[in-house]
């Protein structure tokens, strides 16, 4: 890393809107910070990675090519990802060689060339394409779940109730999300949770971006990144996806948006069910899934920015059952 690195203005202008006079400290100790720890663990430091919510920068030293992920003080989520991706060993997902509470910080395996499966989508821009994608997803969720390990503290995914709750406090059956969209999606949310054969550990994020090309002694993979962690009914993970990338629907992929959603839904049930004793991850369950997580995601954006977005919004309305799973 530059002996006069200074991090960018909107990173800087998040960190400050985000943490106050402490995250402006934080920024100003930053580098101080990196240096100390890369003398500690023996790290020659490259050009930090382009900047959202927490500084992340490509190392080299001792466990060989690794990335350095470092948040702000007073946040937790980093402690929470690093404990999961040590739950997960390397199956699936990058391996952490380090987390160091004092700095919140850890130190993960450098997937590369570490181009998202995103990227695979939108440059190719076709079916087949997508579909190939739908699959590394499909089975990066099989290497993924397992039992939760003894120890291992992560949000049970029926807690997300108190979310449909907090709408519905707010705004009725009406809102910014329609008539009754928000009803139906806690209605089936909570049928899904209460018929859950099997408890599983969740990445809670999976999508195209959270997966990232590798290579390995073993040969090429694919690896996920950047968990949030949970514990519930496998098909919670499944929906995310739906609506990732973020131009996916618009662009439909040669086809409608509706038709190119259910190819993706039908490459999931196709690779997933069967494939997790006691959970039924068939096509229906999913679609039910589906719509639940899309109305979740999109209370949570009205939680945060008071309003819709668009790509989970056009999912929950394709997917709306104007009535609750039976």
């Amino acid at each position: 890393m530059r002996a006069d690195w200074k991090p960018d203005r909107a990173f800087r202008r998040f960190v400050s809107g985000a943490h106050g006079a402490a995250g402006r400290a934080w920024l100003a100790e930053l580098p101080d910070l990196v240096e100390a720890y890369a003398a500690r663990r023996a790290l020659t430091v490259g050009d930090p990675y382009p900047l959202s919510y927490n500084f992340v920068v490509p190392v080299d030293g001792p466990e060989g090519a690794a990335v350095l992920k470092i948040a702000p003080p007073g946040t937790g989520h980093l402690a929470a990802e690093a404990a999961v991706l040590r739950a997960w060993d390397g199956q699936g997902a990058v391996r952490v060689y380090d987390f160091d509470p004092g700095l919140n910080a850890y130190l993960m395996e450098r997937a590369e060339p570490g181009t998202p499966l995103a990227a695979e989508v939108t440059a190719s821009g076709t079916a087949a394409a997508d579909d190939a994608a739908t699959g590394v997803l499909a089975a990066t969720m099989r290497a993924l779940w397992r039992p939760v390990p003894p120890g291992l503290e992560v949000t049970d995914i029926a807690a997300h109730s108190e979310h449909f709750a907090w709408y519905r406090a707010e705004f009725g059956s009406g809102g910014p999300l329609g008539d009754g969209l928000v009803d139906r999606a806690a209605e089936v949310f909570d049928v899904l949770v209460a018929t859950s054969g099997t408890r599983v550990l969740l990445h809670g994020d999976l999508h195209h971006d959270n997966v990232l090309r590798a290579r390995r002694a073993a040969g090429p993979a694919w690896l996920a990144v950047d968990p949030h962690g949970a514990v519930g009914d496998p098909g919670f993970d499944t929906a995310q996806l739906l609506w990732n990338p973020g131009d996916f629907l618009a662009g439909s992929l040669g086809c409608t948006a509706g038709r190119a959603l259910d190819a993706r839904l039908d490459r999931l049930a196709a690779d997933l069910d069967g494939t997790v004793p006691g959970a039924d991850l068939g096509r229906e369950r999913l679609t039910a899934w589906a719509f639940a997580k899309a109305v979740l995601s999109e209370v949570w954006m009205v939680q945060d920015f008071g309003r819709p977005g668009d790509s989970a919004f056009t999912v929950a309305r394709l997917l709306d059952p104007k009535d609750a799973l039976t």
